[in-house]
């Protein structure tokens, strides 16, 4: 029985796989997001962004920007599927600050709650600037750290002529 289910966004040139139990939540615009629920309640969130007239240097700039407004628990550069990716794993005691993600997927950010564990990562491929926001309660941080490290390990990013 596989434990990991493979999604893909046009709208974002994103693959990524999830473990069982996530489903798309929404997809509009230049962004979706994949949700975890349990008896009702959304317990996960990975909202997967193209973010629009990012600048060059735009995804280092973002990730330096989540770090700002977080409590910081890890920051690095990493390459996945040949691109550099800038990451940072975060608590956010209050929840995510309005505007930015918030103002992205409102909706999954509410049933989230306050006091979340986050790791934001952004990169830059096919010209363009896509952000991967993962996040779940604090306290579920140790059991979803791992599962969001594997999530943006297994990511493939597609030049937007390549995925239409």
């Amino acid at each position: 029985m596989p434990d990991r289910v493979h999604f893909f966004s046009y709208a974002t040139g994103v693959s990524i796989e999830l473990p069982v139990g996530f489903t798309v939540g929404a997809e509009q615009g230049g962004g979706v997001t994949y949700v975890r629920h349990d008896d009702e309640a959304v317990v996960a969130a990975v909202l997967v962004t193209v973010v629009p007239g990012a600048p060059p240097g735009g995804a280092a700039l973002l990730v330096d920007g989540m770090a700002a407004v977080g409590q910081v628990e890890h920051r690095a550069v990493r390459e996945i599927d040949h691109e550099q990716v800038d990451l940072a794993e975060l608590h956010f005691p209050n929840g995510l600050p309005s505007g930015g993600v918030a103002a992205a997927e409102p909706e999954a950010v509410e049933l989230l709650g306050s006091d979340l564990w986050v790791t934001f990562a952004a990169v830059t491929f096919g010209g363009r600037v896509v952000t991967v926001t993962a996040a779940a309660p604090y306290s579920q941080a140790e059991q979803y750290r791992a599962t969001f490290a594997e999530a943006l390990e297994s990511c493939r990013f597609i030049a937007q002529e390549a995925a239409q």
